[in-house]
C-alpha cells in the first residue's frame, strides 16, 4: 500500500499513465469500456494501468483517498500521468425547494478527477437497452413477456427507487435499505409494496418504531419524485439500491407471467440466483458494446483527459 507521497514517487519513476479508481465495480466498468473503445490490447499500446483506491493508505473513505492523492499530484509535473474516477453520490443535486434539479446534467471534471455521470457505475445500467441481454441470459423461454412488462413499468421502478435513496440518506440507512430490497415488495403495477417493505425492514432489524419513521419518511418524498423529470431520476437515484432494485423488478415481472403457479416463486428466485459481481459484469459489457456505438453515456473525458484516442485500431 503506497501513501499519497510513495505513491507520487512511483509515478515518477514509471512510463505509464494511471487511473485511480474506487474499487472493484469501478475497475470492471474501465476494462470493458477500454476494451470496447481501444481494443483488447489498449494496456500495451498506450501504457496505461488502472488502480484502485485499495492500494492506498492514511487517506480514508475510497473516494477521498482518489481525491486527496490526485489533488496532490495534479500540482506538480506529474499531473499529465494521472487521472481519478470517482463516484458523483449525490454531488450537484438539488432537492431543497421540493424539486429534484440536477445543477450538471453531464460528466463533471475538476481538473484531473472526473465523477460519474449520476450517482454510481451502476446507474449508466438503469437503461432497457442495457439490461436487454442480462435479463434475456437469465430467463429462456419468459423473457420477451417479461421483459415487456419491465418496460411498461420501468419508469416507476426508478421513482420507488429515488424515493428510497432520499430516504436512506435521509435516516442514514442506505445499507440497511439496501438489504430491504427484494422481488417481493413490488407490486405488479411497479409500485412499492409497502405492507410487505414493512415486514422486510423488521426482518433485517429495524425496530417497530424505526419502521414506521422508515416508512413516513418514504411517503413524504412521493410529491418530489413524482414531479421530477425521469432523466433526472435515472441519473439521482443510489446506483445500488436502484441497479438491485431493477433486477427484483425483473424478477417480479417474471412472477407475473409465469403461467404456472406451482412455477411463479421459483422462476422469480431463478432471476436472481446469480450473485452482484455477476449481475454487474453482464451490465457492464452491454453498457460498452452499447457505448461502442456511441448510443449510451459514458466518460468520454477519461479519453480525452489521458489522451487516448476512440479507437480499436493501433495508433500509427
Amino acid at each position: 500500500m503506497y501513501t499519497p507521497e510513495e505513491y507520487k514517487n512511483m509515478l515518477k519513476m514509471s512510463r505509464k499513465k494511471y487511473l485511480l479508481v474506487e474499487g472493484r465495480d469501478d475497475y470492471y466498468l474501465i476494462i470493458a469500456l477500454f476494451d470496447e473503445l481501444l481494443g483488447s490490447e489498449w494496456r500495451d499500446i498506450y501504457d496505461i494501468e488502472i488502480d484502485k483506491a485499495g492500494i492506498l493508505n492514511s487517506v480514508p473513505g475510497n473516494r477521498s483517498a482518489v481525491e486527496t492523492v490526485v489533488g496532490i499530484i495534479s500540482k506538480t509535473n506529474l499531473r499529465d500521468k494521472l487521472v481519478g474516477f470517482v463516484d458523483r453520490e449525490f454531488r450537484g443535486f438539488d432537492w431543497d425547494d421540493k424539486v429534484l434539479i440536477d445543477q450538471i446534467q453531464k460528466h463533471f471534471v475538476d481538473d484531473r478527477i472526473l465523477w460519474t455521470r449520476g450517482h454510481s457505475a451502476e446507474n449508466y445500467f438503469l437503461d432497457e437497452k442495457i439490461l436487454k441481454t442480462p435479463f434475456r441470459d437469465v430467463s429462456g423461454e419468459i423473457f420477451q413477456k417479461s421483459y415487456n412488462l419491465f418496460k411498461k413499468n420501468l419508469d416507476a421502478y426508478l421513482r420507488v427507487a429515488s424515493k428510497l435513496s432520499i430516504t436512506a440518506l435521509n435516516l442514514g440507512y442506505l445499507k440497511k435499505l439496501r438489504a430491504s430490497i427484494g422481488w417481493d415488495i413490488i407490486e405488479g403495477n411497479g409500485n412499492l409494496d409497502i405492507e410487505q417493505w414493512k415486514a422486510r425492514l423488521s426482518k433485517i432489524g429495524l425496530t417497530s418504531h424505526d419502521v414506521d419513521k422508515t416508512v413516513s419518511t418514504y411517503l413524504a418524498t412521493e410529491s418530489i419524485i413524482d414531479s421530477a423529470n425521469i432523466e433526472t431520476i435515472r441519473w439521482f437515484c443510489d446506483g445500488h439500491i436502484s441497479f438491485y432494485l431493477l433486477w427484483c423488478a425483473f424478477a417480479r415481472c417474471a412472477y407475473e407471467v409465469t403461467e404456472q403457479l406451482k412455477d411463479k416463486r421459483t422462476m422469480a428466485q431463478n432471476i436472481l440466483k446469480y450473485g452482484d459481481e455477476t449481475r454487474f459484469n453482464s451490465c457492464a459489457s452491454a453498457w460498452a458494446k452499447s457505448a461502442q456505438s456511441n448510443s449510451c453515456e459514458y466518460p468520454e473525458e477519461i479519453f480525452k483527459l489521458l489522451d487516448l484516442r476512440q479507437t480499436q485500431e493501433s495508433p500509427s
